[in-house]
C-alpha cells in the first residue's frame, strides 16, 4: 500500500509538483469517474463498502473540482458518522484537509488534518501507519504555511510510526519530505543528504514509484544549486522510470521540471515544447489545476521573452482554471501577474482592477480565521448574557440565608484565585530562568563551535603553506642540482669524446637516469603542491606523463584525456591514487608488454573517473603475476581505497586491458 499527494512548491520563475503521502490507495490504481458513480448506484446497501468507494470518488475530484470534492467528503463523513465506520470518518476528515490545503485555507486544512489523525487514533483496530500519514499531512501543511520547526516536527513523528512498524518506504518518503524543508531554507547540502537517504531505500527496495520521485527532488536540488548537467541527469532518469511504468502525471510533472532548467538558460523554445507536453498530459487526465500551474508558467516564458500579449493570455487562461477549482494559492499567483503584465502594458485601469481583487485576496486569506474568531466572541458574550439574566432571576427568588452562602463560597474562590495567582507567578519566573540558561547554553556552545571551526580552518590552511613550502623547495633545491648533473655529464661528454666509447655510454646512461629522477621530481613537486588538486590538473597531468613514456616508444599510440563539466577540487590522497593507478598500468604496458598499438585513456566527469590502458602484446596470466609480485596487489589496495573497481583482462600472447571505474568524493 501506498500514499500519494501532490505538494505544490513555488519558486520565483515556475511552479513545479512533487509527490507525498496522503490516504492509503493502492499505487498506480486509477478509477474513472464515470465507473466510480455507476458503483455507488449499484450497491444496495449503505456500508463500509460503499464509504470506500465514495472515499475514491471524492480522490478523483481533488484535481478536477474542489468543491465537488469537499461535497463528497462531507457525504462520506455523515454515512461513517451513522455507521459508526471511524476509517471513514478519518478518511472523510483527510479529504476535507487536502481540499483546503489545495484552496490555500491552512487554518482549515489543520483543523480537518487534526480531526483526521484523532480519528485514526481512535479506530479499532488502529492503523498505525494511517496514524503517520495524517501527522505527514500535517508537516506539509505547516510547510506550506512557512512554519518548518512544526513540519519537521511532524514528519520526524511519522517517521518514528515507520521505523517502529519498519516501514522503510515511509521512511525515505520523510527524508524526502525533509530534504523540501531544507530546500526551501537554502540549506541544499542537508536537502542533498536527505535526498541521498531516501534514494539508498528505495533502490534496496527496488521502489520505482518512489524513486520516481527522489529522482525529482535531486534533480531540484542541483537546479537550485546551480549544477543544470546533474540536474538534467536526475530528471532524465525520473522521466525514463515514469515511462516505463506508465505514470502519466509523473510524465507531466517532469516536463514541468525540465521546462525550469531551460528557462534559467534561456532555451525559452525548449522550455514551451515541455511545457506545451505537460499541459497536454494533464488536458487529458483533465487536471484542471495542475493545467492552471502549466499556464502560469507559460506566461512566464513569455515576460521573459518580451512577449507580454501572449503572457497575458497564459495568465488569463491561469486564472480561468484557478477559479474553476477554487485553487486560492493559484489565483493569488495569477492576479499578481496579470496586474504586472496590464502595468507594463499602460492598460492601467485593468492594471488596478486585477491589483484590487489580489489585494481584496490576501484580505480573505488572513482574515477569515479572524472574523470567524470575532462570531465566536460574539457567541459567547450573547450566551454570557443569557446566562446573566437567568442568574438575576433566581438571586431575586432566594432567602438572606441563601445570599450568605453565595458570599461564602465567593470567599472561598477568592482564595482559590489568590492561591493560583502564586502558583503563576511561580511559573513564570521559573520560566524566564529556565529561558535564560537555555540561551546561556546556546551562546556558549555557539562560541565553542565557531571556536572550533577556526582552529579547523586554521590547521587546514598551514598544511597548505607546509605543503607548498615542501613542493616549492623539493622543486629549487634538487631540481636546480639535478640540472647541474646534467649540464656536468655533457660537458664532460664533450670533453671525452675524443676517449673511449665505454665511458661515453656510461655517461649517457647517467644522463638518461638523471633525466628520469627529474621527470618523478616533477611528478612528486605536482602530488605535493596544493595548487593541483583539482580534477582538470590530474587529467593534464597523467597526459603529459603519458606523452612522456610513449614519446620513445615504437608503439603505435592512442590517446584519450578529457574532463566533462566545469573544474572542481579533488582532496590529494584522491588524486595522488589515480595518478599512480594510471602510471603502474602505463609503465606495465611499456615495459613488459612488447606490443605494437597501445592504447591509454582517462575520462572524469561531474562525480566519476574512468582509467583505460590496453595493448595488444604478449599479455600474462593475472592470477600467476598477482602470486608473485606486488604491482598488482598494489593497484589492487589503491582501488579499494578509492572505491573502485578494478577489472584485467589478459592471457598469455592476448595481450592486456586494464580498467578501473570509481567514484570522485
Amino acid at each position: 500500500m501506498r500514499w500519494i499527494l501532490p505538494l505544490l512548491a513555488v519558486r520565483p520563475a515556475f511552479v513545479w509538483c512533487l509527490f507525498f503521502a496522503a490516504s492509503s490507495i493502492v499505487q498506480g490504481q486509477t478509477h474513472s469517474i464515470d465507473s466510480l458513480e455507476q458503483r455507488l448506484a449499484a450497491y444496495p446497501r449503505r456500508d463500509s463498502l460503499y464509504a470506500s468507494t465514495l472515499y475514491r470518488l471524492c480522490r478523483e475530484y481533488w484535481d478536477r473540482d474542489l468543491d465537488t470534492a469537499f461535497l463528497f467528503a462531507g457525504q462520506l463523513l455523515d454515512l461513517s458518522e451513522r455507521i459508526s465506520y471511524r476509517t471513514g470518518t478519518a478518511n472523510a476528515y483527510s479529504s476535507m484537509g487536502v481540499v483546503r490545503w489545495y484552496q490555500g485555507n491552512y487554518p482549515e486544512a489543520l483543523r480537518f488534518n487534526e480531526l483526521a489523525r484523532e480519528a485514526y487514533l481512535n479506530a479499532v483496530p488502529r492503523n498505525m501507519l494511517q496514524v503517520a500519514g495524517a501527522n505527514h499531512n500535517l508537516g506539509l501543511v505547516h510547510d506550506d504555511e512557512g512554519n518548518y520547526p512544526e513540519a519537521l516536527r511532524y514528519y520526524l513523528a511519522a517517521m518514528r510510526i515507520y521505523d517502529t512498524e519498519g516501514n522503510r518506504d515511509g521512511a525515505a518518503q520523510e527524508h524526502n519530505a525533509i530534504a523540501v524543508i531544507h530546500l526551501n531554507q537554502k540549506d541544499l547540502s542537508a536537502a542533498l543528504a536527505e535526498n541521498r537517504k531516501a534514494l539508498a531505500i528505495r533502490l534496496h527496495l527496488k521502489d520505482d514509484w518512489g524513486l520516481t520521485e527522489t529522482y525529482s527532488n535531486l534533480g531540484l536540488t542541483h537546479a537550485e544549486m546551480g549544477n543544470a548537467d546533474s540536474a538534467l541527469f536526475w530528471y532524465d532518469k525520473a522521466l525514463e522510470l515514469r515511462e516505463a511504468i506508465d505514470d502519466q502525471q509523473g510524465l507531466a510533472i517532469s516536463y514541468n521540471n525540465y521546462s525550469d532548467v531551460y528557462m534559467s538558460e534561456g532555451r525559452y523554445a525548449e522550455a514551451m515544447e515541455s511545457l506545451n507536453k505537460a499541459l497536454a498530459i494533464n488536458e487529458q487526465l483533465g487536471y484542471r489545476k495542475s493545467m492552471a500551474s502549466v499556464q502560469l508558467n507559460m506566461g512566464h516564458v513569455h515576460m521573459r521573452q518580451g512577449d507580454l500579449r501572449k503572457a497575458l493570455e497564459h495568465q488569463k487562461e491561469s486564472l480561468k482554471l484557478a477559479e474553476e477549482v477554487g485553487a486560492t494559492d493559484y489565483i493569488h499567483a495569477a492576479l499578481k501577474e496579470l496586474s504586472a503584465i496590464c502595468a507594463r502594458l499602460g492598460e492601467f485601469d485593468k492594471a488596478y482592477a486585477y491589483r484590487l481583487r489580489y489585494e481584496a485576496l490576501n484580505d480573505t486569506i488572513f482574515n477569515t480565521e479572524r472574523t470567524r474568531s470575532l462570531v465566536r466572541q460574539e457567541m459567547n458574550y450573547g450566551f454570557a448574557k443569557k446566562q446573566l439574566a437567568d442568574s438575576l432571576t433566581v438571586v431575586q427568588a432566594k432567602d438572606l440565608a441563601e445570599r450568605d452562602h453565595q458570599l461564602e463560597l465567593s470567599a472561598e474562590r477568592n482564595r482559590r484565585n489568590l492561591f493560583a495567582l502564586g502558583a503563576v507567578s511561580v511559573l513564570v519566573l521559573s520560566l524566564s530562568l529556565w529561558s535564560r540558561l537555555r540561551y546561556v547554553r546556546r551562546t556558549r556552545d555557539t562560541i565553542l563551535r565557531t571556536q572550533q571551526q577556526l582552529v579547523a580552518s586554521e590547521k587546514q590552511r598551514e598544511a597548505e603553506q607546509v605543503r607548498m613550502r615542501i613542493a616549492r623547495d623539493v622543486h629549487d633545491e634538487i631540481g636546480s642540482e639535478l640540472t647541474k648533473i646534467t649540464l656536468l655529464i655533457a660537458e664532460t661528454k664533450r670533453a671525452q669524446s675524443k676517449t673511449t666509447t665505454a665511458s661515453v655510454g656510461h655517461l649517457d646512461e647517467i644522463a638518461a637516469q638523471s633525466r628520469q629522477v627529474g621527470a618523478s621530481l616533477n611528478d612528486i613537486v605536482w602530488a605535493v603542491d596544493p595548487r593541483h588538486d583539482s580534477v582538470q590538473s590530474l587529467v593534464q597531468h597523467a597526459q603529459h606523463y603519458a606523452e612522456r613514456m610513449l614519446d620513445r616508444s615504437s608503439a603505435k599510440v592512442e590517446q584519450s584525456f578529457m574532463h566533462t563539466g566545469p573544474d572542481r577540487p579533488l582532496d590529494p590522497a584522491t588524486k595522488r591514487n589515480i595518478f599512480l593507478l594510471f602510471k603502474e598500468a602505463v609503465n606495465n604496458a611499456v615495459k613488459y608488454a612488447k606490443a605494437d598499438r597501445i592504447i591509454v585513456a582517462l575520462e572524469t566527469g561531474p562525480d566519476s573517473f574512468v582509467l583505460r590502458v590496453q595493448d595488444n602484446g604478449i599479455g600474462f596470466d593475472p592470477v600467476v603475476k598477482g602470486q608473485e609480485g606486488n604491482g598488482l596487489r598494489n593497484m589492487q589496495a589503491r582501488c579499494t581505497a578509492l572505491g573502485a573497481t578494478l577489472r584485467i583482462t589478459s592471457s598469455s600472447g592476448t595481450g592486456c586491458a586494464v580498467e578501473v571505474r570509481g567514484p570522485l568524493p
